[in-house]
Parts: structure tokens; C-alpha cells; sequence
């Protein structure tokens, strides 16, 4: 797995234990964890298309 996606998931499971856990916050910062990969522009766009935390979530697992 990626260092940044692991950095991502840390991200996102300190979020969630402080109850800081945004869709747009997580949108936002999908997109600056995932920046510079190969590859990646249909995913980002699937990101910004996501409705919900659990979608912008399994959009990101697929990745690694």
C-alpha cells in the first residue's frame, strides 16, 4: 500500500475517534492524499461524484 493512503487512513480513523469526520473534509482530503498517483484522474472525479463517507471510502480502498 501507498504511504500516502496509509497517512489517509490514519487521517481518517483520528478523525473519526474525535468526531471530526466531514464529507467535504473528507472529499478534500482524498483528493490531496491521492494527488500525483498514476493514474488517478477518473478516480478523483468518482471522489467528487461520492454522496456519502462510506462511498468516498471504498473508492479509496480500491486503490491499495
Amino acid at each position: 500500500m501507498d504511504e500516502r493512503l496509509r497517512d489517509f487512513y490514519e487521517y481518517t480513523a483520528l478523525c473519526r475517534k474525535y468526531d471530526m469526520l466531514g464529507l467535504n473534509d473528507l472529499k478534500l482530503n482524498a483528493q490531496y492524499f491521492t494527488k500525483g498517483m498514476d493514474n488517478i484522474k477518473s478516480v478523483r472525479v468518482e471522489i467528487n461524484k461520492a454522496n456519502d463517507i462510506d462511498s468516498v471510502m471504498g473508492i479509496i480502498g480500491r486503490l491499495g
